[in-house]
């Protein structure tokens, strides 16, 4: 599996440094899905952030992907805190911000619940 943290982004909506946390590439290889590894790998990644005092994690997902959607509001993931066209940690060839012009949503999670 696989889990990226980011704690300071240039954009703060995302991770602020102080208390949000961007989670992402959040992923699990296909033949060990099923086996509980995701849910100890997001688990493990949203209790280390509480223990850091992060108040919030945000999560990235495209609306269209409903079993991503499904599984991230199971995490508590409810709220959306803005739709996005670019992910401040995907980049081009070029440097350059990756654009995606269908957009996704940003997910936000409060870790004191």
């Amino acid at each position: 599996g696989e889990l990226y943290v980011f704690l300071d982004l240039q954009d703060k909506d995302f991770a602020n440094g102080r208390d949000r946390a961007y989670l992402c590439a959040f992923r699990v290889k296909r033949s060990y899905r099923g086996n509980g590894f995701g849910s100890q790998l997001m688990q493990t990644a949203l209790q280390d952030l509480r223990e850091r005092g992060f108040l919030f994690a945000t999560i990235g997902v495209d609306p269209l992907e409903t079993q991503n959607l499904r599984l991230y509001r199971r995490f508590g993931f409810e709220k959306k805190a803005k739709d996005c066209f670019l992910d401040p940690c995907a980049f081009t060839e070029d440097g350059q911000s990756d654009y995606d012009e269908k957009g996704w949503w940003l997910l936000i999670k409060d870790l004191s619940l």
